[in-house]
């Protein structure tokens, strides 16, 4: 026996919409199913999802095979604001991130009774959380420690100020930590870190560039000796002197070269001459600047045609110093002066803007900076003391003991 067909019942446009309307309001699937005598349930879930979707077309679509529905009536009054959103969205991802949390809080609130709190977030990119915690940083202000207070203090003084009127902050979470143990502030550097990283104090230098070198098979034995031999150390001032030069960039592709001579001892830079020239005289001149030694000491620098001339040599030999020279292609032989130029640059010329960069500010910078090295510069390899400092202290143990 077969069982008779049931017949399809069709539902008109206006309908639909009641039923939409009903189910957004709040009422439950079973009296709007009683009320419009829907014969499925699955229906009301497939009109629903279909409005939310946008899929109007199908709302409308007559009896028959599924079509293409060329107009479709535009529900949503919202258009225009939606647009405005998304262009003021567009602009905020554009900024840095303390506006970005106030300009897209300002946004939410503004909207947040014409659109729902998922939609704008979404629109965003932003979750809950970060909204939610976002809101209570600004309802609760920072509460600023004595310790935040003075990290804040001791990066703004140290900041650099370059040509163009911008400034940087230079000094890192462990300077800061030294000073603020000279402060008799007892913290953990970590946490120093964290402060720093919250309040945006942190270093904005650029990190110095480590390279690898490979040992060459060809290998021809030098016919000058490195005397140093990678031992940096020194137990008395004058003892062991390393030398080397860099060249510094300043308005139109025009050149200064800074030839420096270190003490091991204590970091010191003990000499130092700025020149347009590339020449022995760049090297002569801050060799003169030393003083003519009782004890022999090592004089230790690159295979450069201004350190390996005559003239040079026999000055040496006055001093009463002794060369020494690094093999070929290896800077890490005069690893402390190579420190000493990229702490240099990165700290001062890098942030400058060398078109605008002029001999006289220049020299201006090279003269505050060594000045200032040799007298505050803390180094880690001193026990956090200036290269004054720490001569110093050691003079006053060294009568002590007499």
């Amino acid at each position: 026996m077969v069982l008779p067909l049931k017949k399809k019942k069709y539902y008109d446009f206006e309908t639909k919409l009641k039923v939409i309307l009903a189910r957004q309001q709040g009422i439950s699937i079973k009296i709007i199913q009683k009320k419009f005598k829907i014969v499925s349930v699955k229906q009301i879930y497939r009109w629903v999802k279909w409005f939310h979707n946008k899929e109007f077309h199908r709302l409308q679509q007559k009896r028959g095979h599924n079509y293409k529905h060329k107009t479709s009536i535009n529900l949503n009054p919202h258009n225009n604001e939606i647009k405005e959103i998304k262009n003021k969205i567009k602009t905020i991802f554009q900024l840095k991130k303390q506006n970005f949390k106030n300009a897209c809080l300002n946004i939410i609130y503004r909207y947040q009774n014409k659109f729902s709190f998922n939609k704008i977030i979404k629109w965003l990119g932003i979750s809950k959380n970060s909204y939610y915690r976002w809101l209570e940083q600004k309802e609760q202000p920072p509460f600023l420690t004595n310790l935040d207070i003075q990290i804040q203090k001791i990066c703004l003084q140290n900041k650099y100020y370059n040509n163009a009127g911008e400034s940087f902050f230079v000094w890192g979470y462990r300077r800061v930590y030294q000073e603020l143990l000279n402060q008799n502030l007892k913290v953990n550097p970590k946490t120093v870190y964290l402060k720093m990283k919250e309040m945006y104090l942190l270093c904005q230098t650029r990190k110095n560039r480590y390279l690898k070198r490979h040992n060459k098979n060809n290998y021809i034995p030098l016919s000058q000796l490195n005397l140093l031999k990678n031992n940096f150390q020194a137990t008395q001032p004058y003892q062991k002197l390393c030398a080397d030069f860099t060249y510094l960039l300043y308005e139109k592709n025009q050149i200064l070269y800074l030839s420096v001579i270190m003490d091991l001892y204590n970091r010191e830079i003990v000499s130092y001459y700025l020149s347009t020239k590339r020449n022995t005289n760049l090297v002569l001149i801050s060799l003169n600047q030393l003083p003519n030694l009782k004890k022999p000491a090592l004089f230790h620098s690159d295979q450069g045609a201004e350190y390996t001339a005559k003239i040079i040599q026999t000055t040496l030999q006055e001093k009463n110093l002794i060369p020494s020279f690094s093999e070929k292609g290896s800077p890490s032989q005069n690893a402390c002066i190579e420190a000493f130029f990229a702490n240099f640059k990165c700290e001062t010329v890098y942030l400058e803007k060398s078109k605008k960069l002029t001999k006289k500010r220049l020299t201006q910078i090279v003269n505050a900076f060594i000045k200032k090295y040799n007298s505050q510069r803390r180094i880690k390899y001193l026990n956090y003391l200036s290269p004054y400092q720490f001569k110093y202290q050691k003079e006053n143990q060294q009568n002590a003991l007499k």
